[in-house]
């Protein structure tokens, strides 16, 4: 810490010991400005270690696929790049198909279903409902 002058001490300080303090403060000033630097770099160095893009990098291991890079892996370099207008013809000559009536009932046709009856008598049924008698 550098030391603090009250009003009355600058007061009657001479011009060449005011001069001195001021280039003493100047210094000081440079030194912290350099130490904030210094300090501010540190926190980005850190905060790029911590959640920098090395963090994201998923090592492939034996016989496990992987999710989050499937286009780097399947990309080609010698394969030609498709124009515009041959991808805008390529999905125009693919209409749709209408969904097949009846597909629900084909796809569950072969599930055994079990019919389990439910009989509530008739009084508790319009009890339920509100409708006493």
């Amino acid at each position: 810490m550098c030391k603090k002058f009250t009003p009355d001490e600058l007061n009657k300080m001479d011009h060449e010991a005011k001069n001195d303090v001021i280039y003493q403060m100047q210094d000081r000033l440079d030194r912290l400005e350099q130490n904030y630097e210094n300090l501010v770099e540190q926190v980005r160095l850190a905060n790029q270690q911590r959640f920098g893009r090395h963090t994201e990098k998923l090592d492939d291991i034996a016989g496990q696929l992987s999710f989050f890079n499937e286009a780097e892996a399947n990309y080609d370099e010698k394969a030609k790049e498709p124009t515009v207008e041959e991808v805008i013809d390529s999905s125009r000559k693919m209409p749709r198909k209408p969904k097949k009536k009846g597909q629900r009932e084909e796809d569950l046709k072969d599930f055994s279903q079990e019919v389990i009856p439910h009989d509530i008598p008739e009084q508790e049924l319009n009890e339920a409902f509100g409708e006493g008698n």
